[in-house]
Formats: C-alpha cells, sequence, structure tokens
C-alpha cells in the first residue's frame, strides 16, 4: 500500500467508525474507495427500520491538527465539483474532516457558503512534494452542518 492509500485508508477508517456511531439504528452499507485519486472516498446508504433509505457520498479528510487552528478547511474545487455532481443521482454530499484533538466536523456540500480561491499550497498533504498554485474551496469551520467528539 502506497503512502497516499494509506493515509486515504486511515482517515477513512476513522470515518467509518463515526458512521457507524452516528447511524447506529440504520442498515449501512457502505462502498469504499481508496485506490482511486480522482473518486469520492465513500458511498454510503443507510436505511431506518421503518425504510426511509438516504443516499451519502463522503469526502474524508483525516487533518493532522485540531480543529481550532484554522477558521477554514480546504478541499480542491475538483474534488469539490466531483462531490457536488453526485446530489445530480440522489446522493447528498458530504465533507468530513476527522482532526487529531477527536474532534470531527461535517459540511453537507449543498448548504455550505463556500470561498472559492486560488492558493498556492503543497502538491499533497502527505508529504513534501513542491508547491501549486490552483483553486481550493474554503468551508469555513463554523458553518458546519454538524460537529462532535470522536470518543
Amino acid at each position: 500500500m502506497d503512502l497516499f492509500t494509506n493515509a486515504d485508508a486511515t482517515g477513512q477508517e476513522k470515518v467509518l467508525k463515526i458512521l457507524n456511531n452516528i447511524f447506529s439504528g440504520c442498515t449501512l452499507n457502505i462502498e469504499q474507495h481508496t485506490e482511486d485519486k480522482g473518486r469520492v472516498d465513500i458511498f454510503m446508504t443507510a436505511t431506518t427500520h421503518n425504510g426511509i433509505r438516504k443516499t451519502y457520498a463522503i469526502e474524508c479528510k483525516d487533518r493532522w491538527f485540531p480543529h481550532s487552528l484554522y477558521p477554514d478547511m480546504m478541499l480542491d474545487k475538483e474534488k469539490y465539483d466531483v462531490l457536488k455532481s453526485y446530489s445530480k443521482s440522489g446522493y447528498t454530499p458530504i465533507f468530513f474532516n476527522t482532526f487529531s484533538d477527536d474532534t470531527y466536523i461535517v459540511w453537507d456540500v449543498l448548504k455550505a457558503t463556500v470561498d472559492i480561491r486560488n492558493v498556492k499550497t503543497k502538491k499533497t498533504t502527505v508529504e513534501y512534494n513542491g508547491y501549486i498554485d490552483k483553486p481550493r474551496c474554503f468551508f469555513k469551520t463554523s458553518d458546519f452542518t454538524f460537529s462532535g467528539r470522536t470518543s
């Protein structure tokens, strides 16, 4: 497993534990994607005992810093566009962030206020491989759909 796949898998495992707790009264059907870098990380269908069914397309980010360090969380615009496009197929697009202080913050992409701007940042957060200037979406940490503690 390469560095990127391992980082993706670690972040997704954190998110899956939280989702299983949040949706403990539902039957979950989960499809994970750790190998393909361009797609959404998790597709999930939650079905209640009454038969109500909801589908989610989830982008996971495992942040190696506390949730209060920055006022905004960044997502590549390409990933944002792909995530948002799944709403056309009936999915609720979710941007799910876990943090080093056992906190998580979640945004419903369709309801969040997003500031799009060009920013020079590291090409990847997993390893140092130079910088790139490209469009990024910024989600306000105060504008979340829900949040909580992982422990």
